[in-house]
C-alpha cells in the first residue's frame, strides 16, 4: 500500500465528521485496535472548523498549551513529553495545536515520534478511544514518512479534507528578548513571545497578515522546519532588519553591527502607524524639536551633555544626508564611531594636524571651532598637544602656523603674543 493510497480525502468537514462517528461507533478489529487518528488538513479555517465540530459531536480538547507552567512559559516540549501526554488520554480527544510543535522537529525525531503514537494501541476496556491528531501545511513531510513507514496497511486510518483553498502564513522570526540579540518591537503589533503564546494562537486565531514570533524555543528550533504549503518563516535578527523588512521603512544608512543599539533605540520610537512614510529627516527634527539642524545646532547638540549617544547617532546621518557641505567635517562626521561628548569638538580641534596642506579645510576647521559655545573646554593634554603641533610648523612655515590660529583657545593667544 502506497502513502497516497492510504489516507482517505474528504471535500468538506461535514463529510468527514460522518467518517468519524461510523469510526467511533465501529466494531472492526483493526480500527479498535490503534487509537491515533491523523487529520490531513490544508488551512486553519478548516482546522478550527473541525474542532468546533468535534467539540458539538462530544470529542475533548486538549491543549498542549497546558502543559506549561505559568512560571516557565517559554520552554520546549520535548518529543518524550509529548508521547507521554497522547498515551495518557483516556477518551476520545484532539489534540490542539499539534503541527505546530511537530514541524520544529530534526528528520530523524520527526520520523520516530510518528512510528511510535502511529501504533499507539487501545486498551481492551477502551476499544472505542480515538486521539485525533491534525497535521496543517505538513502534507509533503508526512506523506514522506508514510512512504517508509514500515506498518503503514495495518495502522489506523489516516484522513484529509482537501478544500483547495491556500492560506499561506508569513511568520516573522526575531530574537527573544531573554537572548544577546533580543530586543522590543512596537505594541501595534502583537508578538508571540512564547511557546505558550505561540501553541494558543494557533488554536484561536485564524492567521494575519504578519506574525511576529519571539519565542527563544522556536528559534533554536526553527531551523528543522522543512518547507511547506502554509508555512514560510522570515528571519529578523536585527532592529534594522525588523523596520526594513517588516515595516518596509527604508532609511538610507549602511548597517553596522556595532550600531544595533541605536537601531533598537530608533525602532522604539518609530511610530509604525505611518508605515513607509515615515521620514528619518522629519523624525530628527522632531526629536530635536526643531525645524531644521544648522551646523551650528548640531555642533552644540553634539556636545551638550544633556545629548545621549543615540542622539549623536541621529546627528551624524542627519549631518551627511542633509547637511555635507563642510570639507572637512564630512570626514571628521563620516569616520565618527565614538559618540561621546567631547569627541567632535576634539577631532574638528586635532584632526587638521595630520595634513595641513589645505587651506581651505584649516578655514573651515577655524569657523568649527568657533560655532561652539564658549562654556566647551578641551582636556589639558589637548590643548598641549595642538601647541606643540604649531610651533613644529612654525619652524618650517610661519605663515601656516598663523593660518591655524583660530582664536578659541587662550594657548594661542599666548603663543603668538610671544
Amino acid at each position: 500500500m502506497t502513502a497516497v493510497e492510504k489516507i482517505k480525502m474528504f471535500q468538506s468537514v461535514e463529510a468527514l465528521i460522518a467518517e468519524i462517528k461510523s469510526d467511533r461507533s465501529s466494531n472492526d478489529i483493526l480500527k479498535n485496535r490503534y487509537a491515533v487518528r491523523f487529520i490531513m488538513l490544508d488551512n486553519f479555517n478548516v482546522f478550527q472548523e473541525l474542532s468546533l465540530q468535534l467539540a458539538a459531536a462530544n470529542v475533548n480538547i486538549f491543549g498542549l498549551e497546558t502543559l506549561l507552567s505559568y512560571e516557565n512559559k517559554d520552554r520546549w516540549i520535548t518529543q518524550d513529553e509529548l508521547k507521554n501526554c497522547i498515551r495518557q488520554i483516556n477518551s476520545c480527544t484532539i489534540v490542539s495545536p499539534f503541527s505546530e510543535i511537530v514541524r520544529f522537529y530534526n528528520e530523524e525525531k520527526f520520523t520516530t515520534f510518528f512510528n511510535e503514537i502511529a501504533l499507539l494501541e487501545n486498551p481492551q476496556e477502551k476499544l472505542n478511544r480515538r486521539i485525533y491528531i491534525p497535521l496543517i501545511g505538513l502534507e509533503s513531510r508526512f506523506i514522506k514518512f508514510l512512504s517508509y513507514f514500515g506498518r503503514i496497511e495495518e495502522s489506523a486510518p489516516i484522513w484529509a479534507v482537501k478544500t483547495g483553498t491556500s492560506q499561506p502564513v508569513t511568520i516573522y522570526l526575531t530574537p527573544s528578548a531573554d537572548s544577546a540579540k533580543g530586543y522590543s518591537f512596537p505594541k501595534l503589533y502583537r508578538g508571540l513571545e512564547t511557546m505558550y503564546d505561540w501553541l494558543l494562537f494557533w488554536k484561536t486565531k485564524a492567521p494575519t497578515e504578519k506574525i511576529i514570533c519571539s519565542s527563544l524555543p522556536i528559534n533554536v528550533n526553527y531551523k528543522y522546519s522543512q518547507p511547506d504549503n502554509i508555512f514560510d518563516i522570515k528571519l529578523i535578527e536585527t532592529a534594522f532588519e525588523f523596520i526594513t523588512k517588516f515595516l518596509k521603512i527604508q532609511i538610507d544608512i549602511e548597517y553596522k553591527a556595532s550600531d544595533e543599539y541605536f537601531w533598537i533605540q530608533l525602532l522604539s520610537f518609530i511610530d509604525c502607524k505611518k508605515g513607509n512614510a515615515f521620514s528619518f529627516n522629519a523624525f530628527v527634527e522632531e526629536h530635536f524639536n526643531v525645524h531644521k539642524l544648522a551646523i551650528k545646532d548640531l555642533l552644540n547638540k553634539w556636545t551638550s551633555p544633556d545629548t545621549t549617544e543615540f542622539d549623536r547617532w541621529l546627528l551624524k546621518h542627519y549631518y551627511l544626508h542633509f547637511i555635507a557641505d563642510n570639507e572637512y567635517l564630512n570626514g571628521i562626521i563620516l569616520d565618527c564611531v565614538d559618540y561621546s561628548a567631547l569627541r567632535l569638538f576634539r577631532e574638528i580641534a586635532l584632526s587638521i594636524f595630520v595634513d595641513t596642506s589645505s587651506q581651505n579645510q584649516i578655514t573651515e576647521r577655524n569657523v568649527l571651532l568657533n560655532l561652539f559655545a564658549q562654556q566647551y573646554k578641551l582636556p589639558e593634554m589637548d590643548l598641549s598637544e595642538m601647541k606643540e603641533q604649531i610651533l613644529d610648523i612654525a619652524e618650517t612655515d610661519a605663515n601656516k602656523a598663523i593660518s591655524l590660529y583660530s582664536g578659541r583657545f587662550d594657548f594661542e593667544k599666548e603663543l603668538f603674543i610671544d
